[in-house]
Protein backbone atom coordinates (compact mmCIF):
# COMPACT_ATOMS: atom_id res chain seq x y z
CA UNK A 1 0.00 0.00 0.00
CA UNK A 2 1.48 3.23 -1.08
CA UNK A 3 -0.10 5.24 1.74
CA UNK A 4 1.95 3.37 4.30
CA UNK A 5 5.23 3.95 2.51
CA UNK A 6 7.41 5.96 4.91
CA UNK A 7 8.98 8.00 2.06
CA UNK A 8 5.67 9.56 1.14
CA UNK A 9 4.66 10.69 4.67
CA UNK A 10 5.86 14.23 4.16
CA UNK A 11 3.89 14.71 0.98
CA UNK A 12 0.89 13.10 2.60
CA UNK A 13 1.15 15.39 5.60
CA UNK A 14 1.51 18.40 3.26
CA UNK A 15 -1.58 17.45 1.31
CA UNK A 16 -3.41 16.69 4.57
CA UNK A 17 -2.66 20.20 5.83
CA UNK A 18 -3.63 21.76 2.47
CA UNK A 19 -6.84 19.76 2.27
CA UNK A 20 -7.70 20.40 5.94
CA UNK A 21 -6.97 24.12 5.50
CA UNK A 22 -9.13 24.33 2.36
CA UNK A 23 -11.92 22.44 4.06
CA UNK A 24 -11.62 24.66 7.15
CA UNK A 25 -11.66 27.80 5.00
CA UNK A 26 -14.73 26.61 3.04
CA UNK A 27 -16.53 25.68 6.24
CA UNK A 28 -15.54 28.89 8.06
CA UNK A 29 -16.47 31.17 5.17
CA UNK A 30 -19.52 29.46 3.67
CA UNK A 31 -21.14 26.68 5.69
CA UNK A 32 -20.61 27.70 9.33
CA UNK A 33 -21.94 31.28 8.92
CA UNK A 34 -25.06 29.88 7.29
CA UNK A 35 -25.50 27.33 10.10
CA UNK A 36 -24.90 30.08 12.69
CA UNK A 37 -27.45 32.28 10.92
CA UNK A 38 -30.01 29.46 10.90
CA UNK A 39 -29.38 28.81 14.61
CA UNK A 40 -29.68 32.53 15.38
CA UNK A 41 -32.92 32.75 13.35
CA UNK A 42 -34.30 29.75 15.23
CA UNK A 43 -33.31 31.26 18.59
CA UNK A 44 -35.04 34.55 17.66
CA UNK A 45 -38.12 32.71 16.37
CA UNK A 46 -38.31 30.68 19.60
CA UNK A 47 -37.94 33.85 21.69
CA UNK A 48 -40.63 35.58 19.63
CA UNK A 49 -42.90 32.57 19.97
CA UNK A 50 -42.35 32.54 23.72
CA UNK A 51 -43.12 36.28 23.88
CA UNK A 52 -46.27 35.75 21.81
CA UNK A 53 -47.26 32.82 24.01
CA UNK A 54 -46.78 35.00 27.10
CA UNK A 55 -48.89 37.76 25.52
CA UNK A 56 -51.59 35.22 24.57
CA UNK A 57 -51.47 33.78 28.07
CA UNK A 58 -51.91 37.27 29.54
CA UNK A 59 -54.75 38.00 27.10
CA UNK A 60 -56.38 34.63 27.86
CA UNK A 61 -56.11 35.32 31.59
CA UNK A 62 -57.68 38.76 31.12
CA UNK A 63 -60.39 37.28 28.89
CA UNK A 64 -61.08 34.56 31.44
CA UNK A 65 -61.33 37.17 34.20
CA UNK A 66 -63.70 39.23 32.02
CA UNK A 67 -65.75 36.13 31.26
CA UNK A 68 -65.91 35.22 34.93
CA UNK A 69 -66.96 38.76 35.84
CA UNK A 70 -69.57 38.82 33.06
CA UNK A 71 -70.89 35.43 34.14
CA UNK A 72 -71.11 36.55 37.77
CA UNK A 73 -72.85 39.76 36.66
CA UNK A 74 -75.30 37.80 34.54
CA UNK A 75 -76.02 35.48 37.46
CA UNK A 76 -76.60 38.44 39.78
CA UNK A 77 -78.84 40.08 37.19
CA UNK A 78 -80.79 36.84 36.71
CA UNK A 79 -81.18 36.41 40.46
CA UNK A 80 -82.31 40.03 40.79
CA UNK A 81 -84.79 39.49 37.96
CA UNK A 82 -86.09 36.31 39.57
CA UNK A 83 -86.37 38.05 42.93
CA UNK A 84 -88.21 41.00 41.37
CA UNK A 85 -90.53 38.66 39.47
CA UNK A 86 -91.21 36.65 42.62
CA UNK A 87 -91.97 39.85 44.54
CA UNK A 88 -94.30 41.05 41.78
CA UNK A 89 -96.03 37.67 41.66
CA UNK A 90 -96.35 37.67 45.45
CA UNK A 91 -97.80 41.19 45.39
CA UNK A 92 -100.23 40.22 42.63
CA UNK A 93 -101.25 37.10 44.54
CA UNK A 94 -101.77 39.12 47.72
CA UNK A 95 -103.81 41.68 45.77
CA UNK A 96 -105.89 38.95 44.12
CA UNK A 97 -106.38 37.27 47.49
CA UNK A 98 -107.50 40.58 49.04
CA UNK A 99 -109.94 41.16 46.15
CA UNK A 100 -111.26 37.63 46.48
CA UNK A 101 -111.63 38.02 50.25
CA UNK A 102 -113.52 41.30 49.75
CA UNK A 103 -115.74 39.72 47.10
CA UNK A 104 -116.44 36.72 49.30
CA UNK A 105 -117.19 39.01 52.27
CA UNK A 106 -119.64 40.96 50.07
CA UNK A 107 -121.26 37.72 48.94
CA UNK A 108 -121.50 36.49 52.54
CA UNK A 109 -123.11 39.79 53.62
CA UNK A 110 -125.55 39.58 50.69
CA UNK A 111 -126.35 35.97 51.55
CA UNK A 112 -126.85 36.89 55.21
CA UNK A 113 -129.17 39.71 54.12
CA UNK A 114 -131.16 37.30 51.93
CA UNK A 115 -131.30 34.77 54.74
CA UNK A 116 -132.49 37.41 57.22
CA UNK A 117 -135.17 38.57 54.74
CA UNK A 118 -136.25 34.97 54.13
CA UNK A 119 -136.32 34.39 57.87
CA UNK A 120 -138.53 37.45 58.40
CA UNK A 121 -140.81 36.37 55.56
CA UNK A 122 -140.98 32.89 57.02
CA UNK A 123 -141.78 34.27 60.45
CA UNK A 124 -144.45 36.50 58.93
CA UNK A 125 -145.93 33.58 57.03
CA UNK A 126 -145.56 31.28 59.99
CA UNK A 127 -148.33 33.06 61.89
CA UNK A 128 -150.69 32.69 58.93
CA UNK A 129 -149.75 29.04 58.43
CA UNK A 130 -150.17 28.37 62.14
CA UNK A 131 -153.60 30.03 62.09
CA UNK A 132 -154.64 27.98 59.05
CA UNK A 133 -153.31 24.82 60.64
CA UNK A 134 -155.16 25.57 63.88
CA UNK A 135 -158.36 26.19 61.90
CA UNK A 136 -157.92 22.96 60.00
CA UNK A 137 -157.22 20.96 63.14
CA UNK A 138 -160.15 22.53 64.95
CA UNK A 139 -162.45 21.83 62.03
CA UNK A 140 -161.35 18.19 61.86
CA UNK A 141 -161.64 17.65 65.55
CA UNK A 142 -164.89 19.48 66.16
CA UNK A 143 -166.35 19.45 62.73
CA UNK A 144 -167.20 23.16 63.06
CA UNK A 145 -165.46 25.97 61.27
CA UNK A 146 -163.35 28.13 63.66
CA UNK A 147 -163.18 31.93 63.65
CA UNK A 148 -160.07 32.94 61.65
CA UNK A 149 -159.62 36.29 63.40
CA UNK A 150 -159.71 34.69 66.82
CA UNK A 151 -157.24 32.01 65.79
CA UNK A 152 -154.89 34.62 64.32
CA UNK A 153 -154.94 36.58 67.64
CA UNK A 154 -154.27 33.39 69.61
CA UNK A 155 -151.30 32.52 67.35
CA UNK A 156 -149.90 36.05 67.73
CA UNK A 157 -150.22 35.85 71.50
CA UNK A 158 -148.47 32.45 71.51
CA UNK A 159 -145.73 33.81 69.21
CA UNK A 160 -145.26 36.81 71.52
CA UNK A 161 -144.61 34.48 74.46
CA UNK A 162 -141.66 32.86 72.63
Amino acid sequence: MPQLDPHSFISQIFWLIVTFGALYWVLAKAALPRIAQVLEDRRRAIEQDLEKAEKFKTAATATLAGYTDALAGARRKAQDGLRATAEKASARAAEAQAKLAAKLADEVRAAETRIAAAHKRAEGELDGIAAELAASVTERLTGARADQARLARAVKEAAGER
